[in-house]
């Protein structure tokens, strides 16, 4: 081989050694979904991102502007000048805005289960070039998934999980991810009987009234005069009656990205579906001593009767 050659292999390979797996410079995201914004954070693709949803929870990002999704208008995002902007839910203005412009407009709505949860995932990783990282996440998720679901104890009680109520009375059904985590955690949801396509129906009070839960989960922050033990009518409803209203934390109960796995866990802890660890741990603690002891007194027995022998 020509030492022509063998300096045109080496200046490739080393232009591929450089090159290959580094970030698309020019690739400016601005995310107004808070599930991918973390998506994203917990990919490690900060230089990726211009702007983000205000309600992630990863504190201070320097250089990344907080974004309120629901209030914010078209000049705001091109004042960011992004190569791509992701929504989770169909925005007709931005779209319309967007349209005569270069700027790729990305929907991804809410997951239904935690196989879109991690399509969704990889997907996001192609866009900044993490697929490694994603894939690492991902198994993670997996793994942790089989541990919790292997423990479940599936009680066939009944459960009912708002999302809102200010403006009507929103549930999710069994086409959503939470209604997916109810199913594999063993609850019969109430909502689940309607016939709705849709993943989060509006339903009538006198419906939870008549289905009469035995484990409420409210995902929605509430002020004083809307929370359950307040209501009129639902002083006789079993959850209501047996104080069995779960409040989650709000932002882990809204999003459906790499902290999936870790609501499913809460959930399986918080109604009963799985025992606590620390539970778990005790009981470990407390069956070891168990034997210890019964060990230690067979011991002690068989000693004394070996010595009774010899005196006798």
């Amino acid at each position: 081989m020509s030492k022509r050659k063998k300096l045109t292999l080496l200046v490739v390979f080393i232009a591929a050694l450089f090159f290959l797996g580094r970030p698309e410079k020019n690739i400016r995201i601005v995310s107004l979904s808070t599930t991918h914004s973390e998506i994203l954070l917990e990919l490690r693709a900060h230089n990726y991102l211009v702007g983000i949803d205000k309600h992630v929870s990863n504190g201070r990002l320097k250089g990344i502007k907080r974004i309120d999704s629901y209030i914010t208008n078209t000049n705001e995002i091109l004042s960011l000048s992004p190569t791509h902007v992701i929504i989770a839910f169909e925005n007709r203005q931005l779209e319309k805005d967007l349209f005569s412009t270069e700027i790729e407009l990305i929907l991804l709505p809410p997951a239904k289960n935690l196989d879109e949860v991690y399509n969704q995932i990889f997907f996001v990783s192609k866009m900044v070039n993490k697929e490694r990282e994603a894939q690492n996440i991902v198994e993670k998720m997996k793994k942790k998934n089989l541990e919790v679901i292997s423990m479940v104890e599936p009680s066939g009680k009944r459960i009912y999980h708002e999302l809102g109520y200010s403006y009507g009375i929103y549930s999710l059904n069994e086409n959503s991810l939470l209604g997916s985590f109810y199913r594999e955690l063993g609850f019969v949801n109430i909502v689940d009987e309607i016939n709705n396509q849709d993943q989060y129906p509006k339903i009538e009070e006198s419906l939870i009234i008549e289905k009469d839960p035995e484990l409420i989960i409210v995902g929605h922050k509430e002020s004083f005069g809307s929370r359950l033990e307040n209501r009129p009518n639902w002083s006789n409803i079993s959850a209501v009656k047996n104080e069995k209203i779960i409040y989650l934390e709000e932002n882990l109960a809204n999003n459906w990205g790499t902290s999936s796995v870790d609501l499913l866990e809460e959930l399986a802890i918080q109604t009963g579906a799985i025992e606590k660890e620390e539970n778990n741990t005790k009981q470990t603690f407390y069956w070891w001593f168990y034997i210890v002891v019964i060990i230690s007194s067979v011991l002690i027995m068989n000693s004394r009767t070996r010595k009774t022998k010899e005196y006798s």
